[in-house]
C-alpha cells in the first residue's frame, strides 16, 4: 500500500509539472503575439479616396492596418485618380485598436509644409 502512495505522489508531481510547462508555453505565445502587433483602423468618408499605408495600398472608405512591432509613427497617404490630396505622418505609439478619421480639407492641395 505504501508502495502505490509514493507511486501515485510521483505521478501527481510530474502531472502538474507538465501542466505547468504547457500554460507557461501558451502565456509566453499569447504574450509575444499581443507585443509584438497592433491593428489600427483608417477611415475616411469620401469613399473614392485611395487609402495608403507606408506607399501600401490597403483600399477605400474603411482599412484596417496592422503596424508592425516597434513602430511609432506611419505615413498615411490618401490620392485621387493617383494624385496625392492628402498626406500625415501619424503616431500610433499608444493606438492600438483605434479608429483614426481621414478629414480631407476641401479643395485641399497637396503641400509638403508639415501640419
Amino acid at each position: 500500500m505504501d508502495h502505490c502512495l509514493r507511486w501515485f505522489k510521483g505521478a501527481c508531481k510530474f502531472y502538474n509539472a507538465i501542466i505547468v510547462i504547457v500554460m507557461l508555453g501558451f502565456m509566453a505565445i499569447g504574450g509575444a503575439s499581443c507585443s509584438s502587433t497592433k491593428t489600427i483602423g483608417l477611415n475616411c468618408q469620401e469613399r473614392q479616396i485611395e487609402i495608403y499605408v507606408d506607399d501600401e495600398y490597403l483600399g477605400r472608405d474603411l482599412v484596417y492596418y496592422t503596424v508592425p512591432k516597434g513602430r511609432e509613427y506611419i505615413e498615411v497617404s490618401c490620392r485621387e485618380n493617383g494624385i496625392e490630396v492628402y498626406h500625415r505622418r501619424i503616431n500610433v505609439k499608444d493606438r492600438k485598436g483605434t479608429l483614426i478619421e481621414l478629414q480631407i480639407p476641401k479643395n485641399y492641395k497637396y503641400s509638403s509644409k508639415p501640419f
